[in-house]
């Protein structure tokens, strides 16, 4: 089974899978575009790869930013240290952006984009440790298998509509600058 963009899962099916199996997965599939980006030497192909990554990575961080943070933060209710674990994971996707961002905007061919595709997938790496063995253990402590399943599938539409986005524009995306305000006219 696979969550690459274009591919469609029927959610109705009998095959849906829970929001942490789904996440999980993800994760795999990523670190193995790391893998490949990382054995590969034709620019070409690595740009190719860099723009599968970007998609799956910020379809990944905006189904977790948008559905499964907010989930775990309600279920976590009372728990400061869970709370806070959240936080820092909100916090994580940013560098992870910052990083993809930057390699982005890096030439294959650069000295650089090997380093700068290196720190990327350090930081995916560490953050996905923590999120697993923290934050999964005690999703899967406190939520039902129902509600899991039920999330799962909100997941899955929110992975189809966000990776259906191009990838480069949304990575690259930032808020537009504020205006000042108007004066006022004087007489």
């Amino acid at each position: 089974m696979t969550f690459e963009r274009g591919i469609k899962r029927n959610v109705a099916s009998e095959d849906r899978m829970n929001a942490l199996e789904l996440l999980r997965n993800q994760h795999r599939e990523i670190e193995g575009l790391f893998d490949k980006m990382r054995e590969e030497s034709d620019a070409r192909t690595k740009k190719q790869l860099l723009t599968q990554l970007a998609s799956m990575l910020m379809g990944h961080t905006a189904i977790e930013e948008k559905l499964f943070y907010p989930s775990s933060q309600k279920l976590l209710t009372g728990d400061e240290q869970g709370q806070e674990k959240v936080l820092q994971f909100y916090e994580e996707h940013a560098l992870v952006k910052t990083a993809l961002e930057s390699l982005i905007r890096t030439p294959a061919n650069d000295k650089r984009w090997m380093a700068r595709c290196k720190v990327l997938e350090e930081l995916f790496h560490t953050h996905v440790q923590e999120e697993e063995q923290d934050l999964f253990a005690r999703i899967e402590d406190e939520m039902s298998a129902e509600d899991l399943d039920r999330l799962g599938i909100q997941l899955e539409r929110r992975w189809e509509a966000e990776t259906s986005k191009t990838p480069t524009k949304r990575a690259g995306r930032r808020a537009p600058a504020k205006r000042a305000p108007a004066r006022a006219a004087t007489k």
